[in-house]
């Protein structure tokens, strides 16, 4: 990689007419080693032409001195009447564009050349620019001017680059009234610089010609971004692969910078508002140019460039920045350079390649560099901001070490690692996002800054678990988490309402607290993403779907309780899939779910809250799968299409859990349940059948009062407390049938009983 300035030869070979047209054939003879397809390109308009047109344009190099006139002789019968004059005109145009296009060094005004037809004489005439008063004189002022232009011409590619951002910062588009300077080649160099595209097109050409660049200029017409067609002069430009690229410094030559959109564009290249196909439309026929590449030219190796009117160093091609140890090429601007651009096609930043840059205060990664190497940018003193892109997997130790006045650090999503001390000294850091991709972060990666959670009082270090996906901000190295997502805060996402319940990161947490109107099916997600990163769901809040008659089918997804009324009177609701992690259902949750037929609770240590399924009229089937659940007062209060309850694990069954489940015949008390509640299963008016199992040591009063329809009882051995009225409208009596047994532990536990009507008698 290089960087160095070429002066004009001595013997320039595109030699500039001392206003008279030279031939471009002759002032710019071919290098002996260019191939054929290169060396065409120097005639291309010329060789396109008819007979007559090559005739007009070869009388025109012959012209000599201030005259700028010739008189020779040809057939002039096939141009005689009408439609031999437009013959004639046509012929004389394409003359005239294909001498514009290819002799840059034509002082000439505007407008086709005088062509004066007398028998078989023909007198081609030019009127001289009033641009300057000496042709040679002006012949030279050119030569030099050219000749002083630093161009990198270490490889075509860095050549054209140099060229094309040389012609944009020093031409200004005019926007006057167009006079002859605005055309002109010698006013783009030594004039007030303002001219139009062919000033641009024919400056850029010139330079081309001059460091052996194949160019050709363009003429044809363009698509403006308002819609109208207009005439325009361009340039294409063969590189290294045969292939042409369109190069349009006009329009790359924008008020807010250099832009390289029209940089060795192809016919597919976007372009500001369209592909360059839709904008761009070059002459047809004898003055076509040649085909353009379909895509943008894509170069093989990096190479930079220093804008010192910008004080910008941009590195570009495809490849690595090297290592370096303060030796590089560009290493001269070190003192110089204010701004870094590192463009799309490098794919690494070397070792120490901007160490001590003391000036940079702004620093450009392009979108396919993928590692930012050890000391890359320390000590860059100056630099202000810094946005790390998501292409960029790792940032090396010390990468920016000592940026003292870096306020502003931004990683995106992609990045992986982020070196030991890598941000070390960076003190006056007021905003850092670090991208949730983050898994490494090295010792000292951020030292001489603290991180706090968001209440700006809890610590947080500096590792992946409690950064990585987060914005921080604050002063004099202490950055708080910064988030909208503050405890209560309340959002929208994807037709659900959400709102945060823990702020902290470490413990972060939204509850889903409402719903778009309509909703007929939900699935709640495991967590929902956020300008602060994913954010598990772990709750439903209160009344979050009270009275929501549309909807059918829920999924709780992986939240952890479930709020009061949360779904209370869903009359539709038919479907319900609750979690495995699901700790609590609150009061009244599913009240009044009327058509809700199945229902599974399979996690462990469940709270089954007060009249959390009341009046759930349709459920026909309960099944407890996890263990220690505590079903609370009035759970399924009125359930009254009950047939079946698996009580699993249950520990508990609180006061009237129950009462009126009248389609259930057959129940077992599992052991897990220490106790049954006061009127647990009151009026259960279809039961007939009851297994208390071992384990179970009390049943509360009333329980099984007025389930008039038991036949069979059996009673664990374990039962230590029975309370009044536990089996009222029961009687129980000793195997004989006659002897009465009080309905307490004491006479009951331990035994099996059966019977019809009222009258159980003991069986064992």
């Amino acid at each position: 990689m290089q960087f160095k300035s070429t002066k004009l030869p001595a013997a320039w070979r595109a030699v500039l007419a001392l206003g008279v047209v030279v031939a471009f054939a002759m002032a710019c003879a071919s290098v002996a080693d260019e191939s054929e397809a290169e060396d065409s390109y120097r005639t291309w308009y010329y060789d396109g032409l008819d007979e007559f047109s090559k005739i007009l344009y070869d009388e025109s190099v012959r012209m000599s001195g201030d005259t700028l006139t010739t008189t020779f002789e040809h057939d002039s019968s096939m141009f005689s009447g009408e439609e031999g004059l437009e013959l004639l005109k046509g012929y004389m145009m394409n003359a005239y564009i294909s001498l514009k296009c290819e002799w840059i060094g034509m002082y000439v005004t505007q407008g086709p050349m005088d062509l004066n037809v007398d028998d078989e004489t023909f007198t081609i005439s030019y009127a001289h620019t009033g641009l300057f008063a000496s042709a040679s004189a002006a012949h030279r002022d050119m030569e030099s001017a050219l000749g002083s232009i630093e161009i990198d011409d270490s490889s075509r590619y860095s050549a054209v680059v140099s060229i094309h951002d040389y012609v944009c910062n020093l031409l200004t588009y005019s926007e006057r009234t167009v006079t002859e300077a605005d055309y002109s080649l010698y006013n783009a160099l030594l004039g007030d610089h303002m001219v139009v595209c062919e000033g641009y097109a024919k400056l850029f050409k010139a330079l081309c010609d001059l460091h052996d660049v194949p160019c050709v200029i363009v003429t044809g017409n363009a698509l403006g971004n308002n819609g109208a067609l207009t005439n325009h002069m361009y340039d294409y430009v063969m590189m290294d692969d045969g292939a042409w690229y369109l190069v349009d410094a006009t329009w790359d030559d924008q008020d807010s910078g250099i832009s390289r959109t029209y940089l060795l564009a192809g016919s597919d290249s976007e372009g500001f508002f369209k592909p360059v196909r839709d904008t761009h439309f070059p002459n047809t026929g004898a003055l076509a140019p040649p085909a353009l590449s379909r895509t943008a030219y894509v170069p093989s190796e990096v190479f930079f460039s220093y804008d010192s009117a910008s004080s910008t160093l941009r590195f570009y091609g495809t490849g690595e920045i090297p290592d370096t140890d303060g030796d590089s090429n560009w290493a001269a601007f070190k003192k110089t350079a204010k701004a870094i651009v590192v463009s799309d096609g490098i794919v690494s930043i070397g070792k120490r390649a901007f160490y001590g840059f003391s000036k940079v205060a702004s620093v450009y990664i392009g979108k396919d560099v993928e590692i930012i190497g050890e000391r890359a940018f320390t000590r860059c003193s100056s630099l202000e901001s810094l946005t790390i892109p998501g292409n960029v997997a790792s940032v090396g130790k010390f990468a920016f070490y000592g940026c003292n006045k870096m306020s502003d650090l931004v990683t995106k999503d992609g990045l992986e690692s982020i070196g030991y001390r890598a941000f070390y000294g960076c003190a006056g850091l007021r905003s850092v996002t670090v991208a949730s991709t983050v898994a490494s972060i090295g010792s000292g990666a951020f030292g001489g800054c603290s991180f706090y959670d968001a209440d700006g009082a809890t610590p947080l270090s500096p590792v992946p678990a409690d950064i990585a996906g987060y914005k921080f901000k604050g002063e004099n190295g202490a950055l708080v988490l910064s988030t909208k997502f503050v405890d209560g805060f309340k959002f929208s996402k994807d037709g659900l309402r959400y709102q945060v319940t823990s702020c902290l990161s470490k413990d972060r947490q939204v509850a889903l607290i409402g719903h778009a109107d309509g909703i007929s099916s939900l699935v709640v997600p495991g967590s929902v993403s956020t300008s602060a990163g994913y954010i598990p769901v772990t709750s439903i809040g209160s009344k979050a779907f009270y009275g929501c008659g549309s909807l059918t089918s829920a999924d709780l997804g992986e939240v952890r309780s479930v709020g009061y009324k949360a779904f209370a009177r869903c009359t539709s609701l038919s479907s319900l899939a609750l979690p495995e992690g699901l700790s609590s259902i609150s009061s009244y949750a599913f009240y009044g779910c009327s058509e809700l037929a199945a229902l599974v609770i399979p996690g462990d240590e469940v709270d089954v809250g007060t009249s959390a399924f009341s009046a759930c009229t349709g459920l026909k089937s309960v099944v407890f799968a996890g263990t220690g659940a505590s079903i609370g007062t009035n759970a399924f209060y009125r359930c009254t299409g009950m047939e079946t309850l698996d009580l699993g694990g249950v520990c508990s069954v609180g006061y009237k859990a129950f009462p009126y489940c009248n389609g259930m015949k057959s129940l077992t008390i599992p052991g897990s349940v220490e106790s049954i509640g006061a009127y647990a299963f009151y009026s259960c008016a279809g039961l007939e059948s009851l297994t208390v199992q071992d384990g179970v040591m009390e049943i509360g009063k009333s329980a099984f009062s007025e389930c008039a329809s038991l036949g069979s009882v059996d009673i664990g051995g374990s039962v230590a407390s029975i309370g009044a009225n536990a089996f009222y409208k029961h009687s129980f009596y000793a195997p004989d049938g006659k002897t009465k047994l009080a309905a307490n532990a004491e006479s009951l536990s331990g035994h099996a009983f059966a019977g019809t009507g009222t009258k159980l008698i003991m069986t064992e």
